[in-house]
């Protein structure tokens, strides 16, 4: 499962890709008790040893939750090596929506996306990060919306920032 495609234009040269939100280490190899640090060394050499190379970025979000974007080219083959990465929606049997809450897992991913586009990226891939960026800030904004609608029925009157 992968989101829209997205074209970018830059200097370097366009990228077309996907986004794909996943759970590393998957859970039947939990087993293997990695430590946090090695997680995202032996996902990167799991999507390498499945023939499918180098993935453009690779966003460590923490509790075992991760968002790729690959390659439009690449795509297919990395939906076919990534049926084993446990690939899941946003919020959807996510631990870092389970563990910080849904509104606070979208602002978590959405700093650390922005953390990673201040801090440097491959050539050509910063419009297809900040497109992600927005795709959280979205999920956010639903996300106060919906409860604010709750919240103001009932004379709570909580400003945003105390959501």
């Amino acid at each position: 499962m992968g989101s829209e495609p997205i074209t970018e234009i830059s200097k370097t040269s366009p990228i077309e890709g996907y986004w794909f939100h996943i759970c590393w280490p998957p859970s039947r190899k939990q087993l293997i008790n990695l430590e946090p640090s090695k997680e995202c060394d032996t996902l990167e050499d799991f999507i390498t040893d499945t023939g499918f190379g180098k993935a453009p970025v690779i966003c460590n979000l923490s509790c075992r939750q991760y968002d790729i974007f690959v390659c439009g080219m690449s795509a297919t083959h990395f939906a076919a090596v990534s049926f084993q990465l446990e690939v899941k929606p946003f919020d959807m049997d996510d631990a870092l929506a389970q563990s910080l809450g849904k509104l606070k897992a979208a602002k978590h991913t959405k700093k650390e996306l922005e953390t990673l586009l201040e801090t440097g990226v491959l050539p050509g891939t910063e419009q297809a990060i900040q497109y992600w960026i927005t795709f959280y800030a979205e999920i956010k904004a639903s996300l106060i919306h919906q409860m604010t609608e709750g919240l103001v029925p009932m004379g709570l009157g909580l400003e945003l920032d105390q959501i």
